[in-house]
């Protein structure tokens, strides 16, 4: 991958990307936790075209803080011999190697706790975020890659998350934003059973994508989850012509209940955009699906 810088940054940061980039690895596994979580298209395309991608300075200056971050708080030191930082652990699953760096683990006398540090904005650590469900799944795999290594109970998971666009102001007037720019994220825990068809469900999903690309030339396509498509909303309309709707709903049958008050009225489906496609996949341009799918947008 090619790291550019079309607005001119300051070449020292540039290089500090460049040096990150290279100082990423797996270790000699098959797959990292973060790369099953990783939708099959993506990862086969990003291998198939990693010569030709691209990433600029500018768009990435948060994934920069937050390998800072994670340099800074390693080679922090700590008095107590119960902390450990940034271990990487492997474990075998179906024959596959599976590795995953655990930023943070505090042996107890009942067992391992295990932390993991995210910069982050206050929305992602709040109730219902999307970004907790991913998460969930990251700390109970390394739970299991931990357990697994040591031999010990997992008994505590948690996010230590450097919330970037925190606000004293927010967080005195709503009791659920995160009150501090550090803020503590509990993580719920898995069973043992749980961690393990995760990760083999993962494995045979990654395996059997690769196999299906050997064959056809083409990955799977992304699911409605991979493409971060959320929310359809169904329109009430006068007419076809319309500009404006007299109701949106978000649940079908409830827009055809209200529509069926007057014959006239119209149905339009507005379905919910391809986020992470439109803006933070990196292999887009290379994705016959998500070229279909803005042809079919306009026709």
């Amino acid at each position: 991958m090619k790291i550019t810088n079309r607005n001119n940054i300051p070449t020292t940061i540039a290089d500090a990307m460049a040096k990150a980039q290279a100082r990423y690895s797996k270790g000699e596994s098959w797959m990292s936790v973060t790369g099953l979580q990783r939708p099959p298209r993506i990862s086969i395309l990003s291998k198939k075209n990693w010569n030709k991608l691209e990433e600029d300075v500018s768009d990435s200056v948060w994934k920069l803080f937050g390998t800072t971050m994670h340099n800074i708080l390693e080679d922090g030191e700590s008095s107590s011999n119960s902390l450990i930082k940034e271990e990487r652990f492997f474990g075998d699953f179906l024959g596959k190697k599976i590795s995953g760096a655990v930023d943070l683990q505090e042996i107890t006398d009942f067992g391992i706790e295990i932390g993991d540090y995210k910069v982050t904005k206050a929305i992602s650590v709040m109730k219902n975020s999307f970004s907790i469900p991913s998460w969930t799944q990251q700390l109970n795999a390394y739970a299991e890659l931990c357990q697994v290594n040591k031999g010990l109970p997992i008994t505590r998971l948690y996010i230590c998350a450097f919330v970037r666009d925190h606000s004293p102001r927010e967080a005195e007037r709503n009791p659920d934003y995160p009150q501090s720019p550090i803020h503590i994220l509990e993580i719920d825990r898995w069973t043992r059973e749980q961690r393990v068809t995760w990760i083999e469900d993962k494995v045979r999903m990654h395996e059997t994508a690769e196999l299906i690309d050997e064959t056809t030339g083409d990955p799977p396509p992304c699911t409605r989850e991979d493409r971060w498509e959320r929310g359809d909303k169904y329109a009430v309309k006068a007419s076809a012509d319309s500009t404006r709707a007299k109701k949106v709903f978000t649940i079908k049958d409830e827009a055809v209940a209200y529509a069926s008050e007057n014959s006239k009225w119209i149905i339009e489906e507005r379905l919910a955009e391809p986020i992470r496609c439109q803006s933070y996949c990196e292999v887009s341009k290379f994705c016959n699906q998500y070229k279909e799918m803005k042809n079919e947008k306009k026709r």
